[in-house]
């Protein structure tokens, strides 16, 4: 039952059903099935049939954080909005988290990923080549000039989170390091899918979309490997769609104005956490403040939540890369099969990826990021469920306050040498 709930609550989210059917419009499906999923999981939870991970209490912390950030100010009216946008995010945690009990899960989960990408990238074609897609989406139109001739950049979006064409980018990178992982199993699927979906990243015409792209796929290769081949053949790629990589490639620069700007706004999310240091200035208060949005997850959850929210943020990611790290580069990965070893990196890798581009993205409260590392979490649990279903030890929490701590300082001390 948590499984069904769990592939209907992503599937939705990824496809968005319920803003391109007239049937379906408007409904609360996606609420529906994500608190009724959530509800299945609590009572497992009290009745033995699911334990409690470490990530699980830090996603908590980092939702209490959320609402803090208002309730510290007593601005009500931002703790009611913030609960409302951020609770699909913290069903589909907890559902994924608490649902996949099997490596068969893992694996039609992520296959269902796929197929629902593939279904967005189709209909990101036919925006690029129609101009609309088959239910109506319209491309993202820029006018950008070259040598004084005015041209039109056509990018490719999607619904709801996705509809910005950075966060369909990043989408369509998520199951690149799946599809190679399961290349020799399914050459065909592996083939055809990956093409596509490299396709749609192309037509996003995302910056941070290919470089996230790039680094997925280096980081698989490194992590699969752990050798100079793997490296060298990561790279070999990864430089080959940077030359074939958009048109915006070529304007990734610090000196580029749209560079300094972000630069600049991470100078103002720094005054920011300055001013409320603990609790933050409010979820979704940094771009009514600042004119342009932090561009950098963690300078944002730093101005928004503080450094309450913060490090339960960092402690998000560190709990699956330091037990990923542990099978994966330690003397674990010879407990594993050779096929768990690739779906492990795979999965990191992607994770790894999406952490990349959140440096240049302020993509803090969408569920990919957190998706990725509920999956991460439980196939990690299925090897050592002992490990993984324990609460946060001394150790994790001193290693994610230093973290937290270098990150803050960090930031400050690159936003004075740029500035």
């Amino acid at each position: 039952m948590r499984f069904f709930l769990s592939c209907l609550f992503v599937a939705l989210y990824l496809i968005r059903p319920f803003e391109f059917l007239p049937s379906l419009y408007g409904t609360s499906i996606l609420l529906i099935c994500g608190v009724i999923g959530l509800l299945s999981v609590f009572f497992a939870l009290i009745n033995g049939q699911a334990k409690w991970c470490e990530s699980d209490i830090f996603m908590v912390g980092f939702f209490v954080a959320i609402l803090f950030s208002h309730m510290s100010h007593m601005y009500f009216g931002g703790t009611l909005s913030s609960f409302e946008k951020f609770l699909p995010v913290f069903l589909g945690y907890f559902l994924v988290t608490h649902s996949l009990s099997s490596r068969k899960h893992v694996v039609f989960l992520f296959y269902l990923i796929v197929i629902s990408c593939c279904f967005i990238a189709v209909e990101g074609c036919l925006e690029y080549y129609n101009g609309v897609s088959y239910f109506g989406i319209k491309p993202l139109l820029q006018n950008y000039s070259v040598e004084g001739e005015q041209l039109v950049l056509v990018r490719i979006k999607w619904l709801g989170p996705f509809s910005d064409p950075n966060d369909l980018a990043l989408l369509f990178v998520i199951p690149i390091p799946f599809l190679i992982a399961r290349f020799k199993q399914s050459k065909i699927i592996s083939s055809a899918a990956g093409g596509l979906l490299i396709l749609g990243i192309f037509y996003t015409n995302s910056r941070g979309g290919m470089l996230a792209l790039i680094v997925a796929i280096l980081s698989y290769f490194v992590l699969r490997y752990r050798n100079k081949t793997g490296l060298m053949l990561g790279g070999f790629l990864g430089v080959c769609l940077l030359l074939l990589g958009p048109s915006r490639m070529g304007a990734m620069s610090a000196g580029e104005s749209s560079a300094y700007g972000r630069i600049e706004a991470w100078y103002s999310g720094f005054q920011m956490f300055k001013t409320s240091p603990v609790f933050g200035v409010g979820m979704d208060m940094f771009i009514e403040i600042n004119e342009l949005t932090a561009h950098n997850s963690f300078v944002l959850v730093m101005a928004e939540l503080g450094f309450f929210g913060l490090f339960f943020f960092t402690g998000l990611f560190w709990v699956p890369l330091a037990k990923v790290k542990s099978y994966i580069w330690g003397e674990l990965r010879e407990t594993l099969h050779i096929e768990d070893v690739a779906l492990l990196a795979s999965m990191a890798a992607s994770l790894i990826a999406i952490m990349t581009a959140m440096f240049f993205l302020s993509r803090s409260y969408i569920l990919v990021p957190y998706m990725l590392i509920g999956i991460i979490v439980m196939l990690i649990g299925l090897y050592d469920p002992a490990g993984v279903h324990a609460l946060p030890n001394r150790k994790t929490l001193k290693e994610i306050m230093i973290l937290t701590i270098t990150g803050v300082v960090f930031i400050n001390i690159f936003i004075k040498v740029l500035l």
